[in-house]
């Protein structure tokens, strides 16, 4: 259950990446991805376990781990836009 709550706190985060413009647009569609590679293994495993076979069950299950990938470019995204200099600025001290 844990899984289904971390892919969708992925999705407002994909959307937010999308919207700030500190980070490529295509990085939010990589991180919504991953919140949906989430939800799906969650629904794969609960609900349609019931209603499909096993070789079924086990493609979504690898598509959704690859899908699931899709969170991990923001961390390198992060260290790289956030360590980023976009310019020296210098202040100076009051007399």
């Amino acid at each position: 259950i844990a899984s289904l709550f971390w892919g969708l706190w992925l999705l407002p985060l994909g959307r937010l990446v999308r919207l700030s413009g500190f980070f490529p647009k295509f990085l939010g569609l990589i991180v919504i991805t991953g919140g949906l590679g989430y939800i799906l293994r969650i629904v794969t495993n609960l609900v349609l376990v019931a209603f499909i076979d096993s070789p079924s069950i086990e493609t979504l299950n690898l598509a959704a781990s690859i899908m699931m990938i899709g969170e991990v470019p923001i961390i390198p995204a992060l260290l790289w836009f956030g360590f980023r200099k976009k310019g020296t600025t210098t202040t100076t001290a009051p007399d």
